[in-house]
């Protein structure tokens, strides 16, 4: 059976860039970033999207590409957002517009409901919240080289964290703390502004390569998942440690609700981890992972996800 041709749209995701390596089913010259651009362009593109000048269709993908698809999918960005509505004039092709991220006050939620045959969110609160139809996001996976040398990488860390701060700074120095006092080996590395990064050591305001987060990914027994404020949806960061055999302290119980009971056994729950004593932190961080990550795989992998997505 012939897969159905996508074409997916995210902006400056290396995780998104990444996956379409990997698939299977989509091609990597349907994969467009409007970041792929130098900045001043980038900076003309969005004056002439927000101008009455004509030509807007130039700073999109060729119409013959557009064209060729039955199925847009439009990760949620500020660039997806303005390049929406010249993309709908173009095709008849169905648009699915995903929300990987928490909704924003400031978003055009009814514009983008008016354009795009489908809006779907990864937070089951901001679906029912804006009425919009609800799925989990996938489990990302891990680059081609370092999938190859999985088995190669030792831990070295018990835990870790990396990402942005979004609010979670708090939580994170109270983690370390606790880590440090009873002898758990944590690292992060969080992304921030340049007075958040003066009040915590571990704050920095460039981000890592992609490669460098893998490798403390592979190299720790467990990841620090925790979530922005308000948010529900499950996280990328969760599902793929899962799926590499790596354990999870998490924030977000709701990542129990869509995982089998064998699997759930290599997830704590943040609060639980606060109220446990120190040996039972280092029992479920030192001890070995329960089974595989290959349901994991299977049910969140990203071309499988895909296939399922365009069907909502």
């Amino acid at each position: 059976m012939n897969n159905p041709k996508i074409m997916i749209c995210s902006s400056g995701s290396p995780v998104i860039r990444n996956e379409i390596d990997l698939s299977e089913i989509i091609s990597s010259d349907l994969f467009w970033d409007p970041f792929d651009l130098p900045l001043v362009l980038r900076g003309l593109r969005r004056l002439h999207f927000s101008s009455l000048a004509p030509f807007k269709d130039k700073w999109l993908p060729s119409v013959n590409a557009i064209n060729s698809v039955e199925n847009i999918i439009i990760f949620d960005g500020l660039l997806s957002e303005l390049t929406l509505p010249h993309i709908r004039k173009i095709t008849d092709a169905k648009i699915t517009y995903y929300f990987w991220n928490p909704i924003k006050k400031k978003c055009p939620l009814n514009k983008i409901s008016n354009l795009a045959d489908s809006v779907v969110t990864f937070d089951p609160d901001d679906a029912k919240k804006f009425g919009l139809k609800y799925f989990d996001t996938f489990s990302a996976s891990i680059s081609f080289v370092n999938s190859k040398n999985r088995k190669k990488f030792n831990p070295v860390f018990d835990l870790s964290f990396v990402g942005q701060s979004k609010g979670r700074l708090d939580k994170i120095n109270e983690i370390s703390r606790i880590c440090n006092r009873i002898g758990i080996n944590f690292f992060s590395y969080v992304v921030g502004s340049l007075n958040e990064s003066r009040q915590f050591s571990f704050v920095k305001t460039k981000p890592l390569a992609l490669s460098e987060y893998e490798q403390i990914f592979l190299t720790s027994r467990a990841i620090l998942d925790l979530t922005a404020p308000g948010q529900r949806g499950i996280t990328l960061r969760g599902l793929q440690a899962l799926a590499q055999g790596v354990k999870v302290i998490t924030d977000n119980p709701h990542l129990l609700s869509l995982i089998d009971e064998q699997t759930s056994k290599n997830v704590m729950i943040v609060e639980d981890f606060f109220e446990s004593s120190s040996q039972e932190r280092k029992d479920f961080l030192k001890s070995e992972y329960i089974g595989s990550g290959d349901l994991i795989k299977s049910k969140f992998g990203f071309d499988n996800w895909l296939l399922k997505l365009i069907k909502i």
